[in-house]
Parts: structure tokens; C-alpha cells; sequence
């Protein structure tokens, strides 16, 4: 019994030696391979042509409300061929056939004109050919797969259907800039840029080779990393309240002659943007051109939307009720040396605080705010910051290109007895919409 135990044990040892003595020549020669043989291998792989190239992910869809695509890429395939694969006796007998399916499909070329690339492509022993002079859809890539030659299940066809991809935008004009883009040189506006990794995904990898005319044919299969496609972004955005927004702003700006305007509409309850129209004049035609509800050249005094914010300031921080009453006199207001005029001629009247707000009168606003934070403007401010109207919207807004609030403090060099009346009324400020 010991000894069948001890013939068993070398056994296991014998074989784990040989495991291991094998498991250390694979290691040293990967380390042969790649430190001493590193640059022998690399120079074979530059005679041949061979490159890893990058094969890049799908960009994720940009969805409206109701899972409405607003921007998605779309599969294409560009058409090549291996003509050197095809079976002889195939070739002879088919390819007349394929060259008048491919001349009647794509109209570039006559037939016997698709029989001479090919044919001069055969003489010069060619491994890659482009046949397509554009890229086909799907739809039209099955179709094609049906073709003489293309079919052959017997024998390797040699056609191959190479993807590419196309964004596109299925509203065409409609919420352009919000929706946005991303260049070649990863420069953009928008969602597109704002999701720009998220949307990408990870690009991979595949393995090419370098032919005549300095095309890339693809080698293999198994010679690749697939790609990690990208996510999908979903958004408020409701494509009717959307379309019907465009066409009342487009319609009033053409009504008075601007030069750019923009809509936002948001849902009270949550908070949700609903529609982002923004036209500016390019030639005599309104277009999307520009973000002007969050950009640089959208930023301007908000006027007496501001007032509101102004209010919210003085209930949050006295005991004031909605029927205390201001005298807003004959409708002129003197500050220092600069008078404020009201938004009634011959002025509101006496006011109370509700009023004030409901009639937007600038003298009942603007004293309101004086009398109470006249001494203590920094809690005015931090009022406004605690709004977020002085905050870094980008971050919580998630959409690159927010204009930076101004809002002035006592410190600005531009500060006066006059600010603070103006500013509540919502001047001497700069404010995206």
C-alpha cells in the first residue's frame, strides 16, 4: 500500500515539474519576444503593414421625453473586397451577374466598368478593393448580402461589410443647440459636449495591414479588443411643447425685428426643462446659432424678473407682511443724483407689498429693498447666492457653457449709493436666462 502511495506521489510531482518547467519556458520566451526580439518582430510587423488601429465605439442616443430620439448613430457599412479569395469557377460564372447588380445599385459605374477594377485588381494579386461609393444601410447590406457571389456558402465570398457610423438628428432644426454637437477635434456645444464621455464609451482595438493606395484592410477577427459602446443620455425635453416654443418665438422676433431670442419653458413642480429654443438672425433666416438661455451673449440685465428674487429676499429675512405699504409718490424716485421713473405715468401710489410685486412698480421694489437692507447689503447678497442666482450653475445645470453670474458686491469698483436701488430692480447685473 506505501508504495503504490509513493508511486502515486512522484507521479504528481513528476507532473507538476513538467508543468512548471513549461509555464517558465512560455514566460522566457514572452520576455525573449518582447525585450530581445522586441524590435526584430516590431520591424517585421512595419514591412508587412501591420497596425493596430483604433475601431471606435457607438455613441450613445440622446433621448427626449417618452424615450423620443433627439440623436443617435446609425450603423452604415462601406462595401469591400477580397477578389483573390473568390472560387475560380465562381468567379467565372458569376461575376458578370454581380457587376450589373453593383452598377444598377449604387449608378457610379458601368458594369463592364466594376468588371475591369475587379479583374485588374485579380492581375495584381489585390487583397483589398473598395467597392462602395458610399456606405449602405443596414437594410440595404442584407440585400446586398443575397447577391451572386456575395451568398456562396460554400466557399469564402471575400466581400466584406465594413461598419461606420453616422449622428444623426431625427428633428432636424428643432432644439439644435441644446442638443449641440462634437467636432473632430472634440470641440462642441450642447449635450453632445456636455456628455461627451459618457456618450463616447471605449474605443477598441483591431488589428490592420496596409495596402496599395493606402487603404486599411482589417485582419482577422480574433486580432481585436471590441469596443465598450456608450450610454445613453435621457432629457425633459417634450418635442412638442419644443416645436410649438420655436414657432411663437420665431414668429414674434420676426414681428419686431430681433436680432436673437431665446425660450426656456420649465415645469414649476420639478423643475424640469420642458423646451430650450434659442434663434439668433444668420442671412435673413432665424437659426439655432448660438445658446443664448445660458451663454456669454444671452447674459444681460434681467430687469424686473430680478424683482422677484428681491421680494423672496425681504420676506425670507423680516417680519414684513404682503400688506405693509410704501409711497411710491408721482411715479419719479430720487436716489443721490439719479432718478428712478416708475412703470406707471404719474406713479403707483401708495403700495403695499403684494402690489408692489403683482404691479411691478420700481419705486415700491426698489425702497422696499433699500429701507430694509440699506445697512446690511451682505445679507442681501448672500439672499441672492442662497437663490443660486450667484452660483456655478454648470454643475448642477449639466450643460457646458453657462455665462458666469455678475452680480456686484460693495467691493467692485464699480459699486455706488445707486446700486443697490438699481440692482433690485434688476440693473447693474448680468444674468444668463
Amino acid at each position: 500500500m506505501a508504495g503504490i502511495k509513493e508511486s502515486i506521489l512522484v507521479r504528481i510531482q513528476t507532473a507538476n515539474l513538467i508543468i512548471t518547467g513549461i509555464a517558465v519556458v512560455i514566460f522566457l520566451q514572452i520576455l525573449n519576444i518582447q525585450f530581445l526580439q522586441g524590435e526584430y518582430w516590431q520591424s517585421r510587423a512595419d514591412e508587412m503593414g501591420l497596425q493596430y488601429r483604433t475601431k471606435k465605439a457607438t455613441r450613445g442616443t440622446i433621448y427626449a421625453e417618452n424615450e423620443i430620439m433627439l440623436a443617435t448613430s446609425i450603423p452604415l457599412y462601406k462595401v469591400s473586397l477580397d477578389p483573390m479569395i473568390i472560387n475560380s469557377e465562381l468567379y467565372r460564372t458569376k461575376i458578370d451577374t454581380l457587376t450589373k447588380l453593383l452598377s444598377t445599385f449604387f449608378k457610379d459605374k458601368k458594369p463592364k466598368e466594376y468588371l475591369a477594377k475587379i479583374n485588374e485588381a485579380r492581375r495584381l494579386k489585390k487583397r483589398y478593393i473598395v467597392l462602395s461609393p458610399r456606405p449602405i444601410t443596414f437594410t440595404e447590406r442584407q440585400a446586398l448580402a443575397q447577391w451572386p457571389i456575395f451568398n456562396d456558402k460554400q466557399n469564402k465570398t471575400g466581400v466584406l461589410f465594413e461598419k461606420v457610423e453616422e449622428r444623426t438628428y431625427p428633428f432636424t432644426g428643432l432644439a439644435g443647440r441644446t442638443i449641440g454637437f462634437v467636432n473632430e477635434n472634440n470641440d462642441g456645444a450642447g449635450l453632445e459636449m456636455s456628455f461627451h464621455k459618457a456618450l463616447s464609451g471605449v474605443n477598441g482595438k483591431a488589428l490592420y495591414q496596409k495596402i496599395t493606395g493606402g487603404d486599411w484592410k482589417p485582419v482577422g477577427t480574433g486580432t481585436r479588443i471590441n469596443p465598450i459602446n456608450g450610454n445613453d443620455i435621457y432629457t425633459t425635453i417634450d418635442i412638442n411643447l419644443q416645436d410649438i416654443a420655436q414657432e411663437s418665438l420665431a414668429e414674434y422676433m420676426s414681428k419686431h425685428s430681433a436680432k436673437y431670442g431665446c425660450v426656456v419653458v420649465m415645469e414649476v413642480k420639478t423643475g424640469a426643462i420642458k423646451a430650450m429654443v434659442n434663434l439668433g438672425l444668420e442671412k435673413d433666416e432665424y437659426k439655432e446659432n448660438y445658446n443664448y438661455a445660458i451663454g456669454d451673449q444671452g447674459s444681460i440685465d434681467p430687469g424686473s424678473t430680478f424683482k422677484t428674487a428681491s421680494m423672496l429676499a425681504m420676506l425670507e429675512d423680516s417680519t414684513y407682511s404682503l400688506q405693509d405699504t410704501i409711497d411710491t409718490g408721482n411715479g419719479f424716485y430720487k436716489y443721490y443724483d439719479r432718478e428712478m421713473k416708475d412703470t406707471k405715468v404719474g406713479g403707483w401710489g401708495k403700495q403695499t407689498f403684494q402690489q408692489a410685486l403683482e404691479n411691478s412698480s420700481n419705486i415700491a421694489v426698489s425702497r422696499f429693498v433699500t429701507k430694509h437692507f440699506g445697512k446690511k447689503i451682505d445679507k442681501y447678497l448672500e439672499y441672492l447666492d442662497k437663490f443660486g442666482l450667484n452660483t456655478d450653475l454648470e454643475k448642477s445645470f449639466r450643460l457646458s457653457g453657462m455665462a458666469k453670474s455678475y452680480i456686484k458686491t460693495p467691493k467692485d469698483p464699480t459699486w455706488s449709493g445707486v446700486t443697490l436701488p438699481w440692482m433690485s430692480i434688476g440693473y447693474e447685473l448680468r444674468l444668463s436666462p
